[in-house]
């Protein structure tokens, strides 16, 4: 527990953290160390999320599972794999996620809906993932299938070793937007208790034509035409006092990087 000299922000606050690149490198370096002798993990691959009007009748969202050795509970975090939001799948980020299940890390990977091309797309990806005829999966659609991962593993967590009722969620480049995302909309069972956010983009607005066509496919429209969409999936553009990603409450609360576990 903190001392009595630990920053006054509460520790609500505390737990809904987001470090940034800066402050998470060093610590990202020393995660992502495999431990020799911790290498038997157990992986597994379930729906975390069912929609039955969606094809092929039902839409089954997988996540698959890295289980640490030993009986638990452990710390939660769901992964949220990169690709301009468009290409990517939850199988690209195995070895880091296999890494931290041998540090003691409970990892959900997850895949999500995106406005790919089921013509062309990358092995792994799931057709069925991406838009379609009459099927539109460009943003909020990854972020509220991202908040229903945090969700399922509140709920759920626990069957796998997980610390019941607990998760962080950690993502890089437009998965790391994507992790700051869930962070500003989150709300209740579907906000993580902490964020990690490895290169990603907060702010969609910043230099929109450089690899604007990418932030325009997953948005839906270019900037020029719809400029507050991209403000609002710009998730360091719409930070309040108290929010996740407060700088104020990071600034303070680096040095807790793990209360949240407790």
């Amino acid at each position: 527990m903190p001392s009595p000299n630990a920053p006054q922000a509460s520790t609500r606050k505390i737990r809904r953290t987001v470090y940034l690149t800066t402050v998470l490198l060093p610590l990202a370096l020393f995660v992502w160390t495999p431990i020799p002798g911790r290498a038997d993990i157990t992986v597994i691959t379930v729906p975390y999320k069912s929609i039955a009007n969606v094809p092929p009748f039902p839409l089954n969202i997988l996540t698959d599972i890295y289980e640490p050795v030993g009986a638990g509970p452990f710390p939660a975090v769901v992964m949220v794999h990169g690709g301009d939001w468009k290409d990517g799948w939850r199988g690209d980020q195995a070895p880091q996620a296999t890494q931290m299940a041998q540090m003691g890390i409970v990892v959900f990977s997850v895949d999500f809906r995106m406005p790919c091309n089921p013509s062309n797309i990358k092995p792994g990806v799931d057709p069925n993932l991406c838009s379609s005829s009459g099927y539109n999966y460009a943003y909020p659609i990854p972020t509220t299938d991202i908040q229903s991962a945090v969700s399922w593993v509140r709920s759920n967590g626990y069957n796998y070793k997980a610390i019941k009722g607990r998760t962080g969620i950690l993502g890089g480049s437009s998965g790391g937007n994507l992790a700051m995302e869930v962070g500003v909309v989150g709300s209740g069972a579907t906000l993580p208790d902490a964020i990690v956010s490895w290169s990603g983009r907060g702010d969609l607005t910043t230099d929109p034509t450089v690899g604007g066509s990418a932030r325009t496919n997953y948005i839906g429209c270019s900037y020029k035409n719809c400029a507050t969409k991209w403000k609002n999936a710009s998730p360091s553009l719409s930070v309040g006092p108290g929010d996740p990603l407060d700088p104020q409450i990071m600034d303070q609360t680096v040095a807790w990087l793990y209360q949240w576990e407790a």
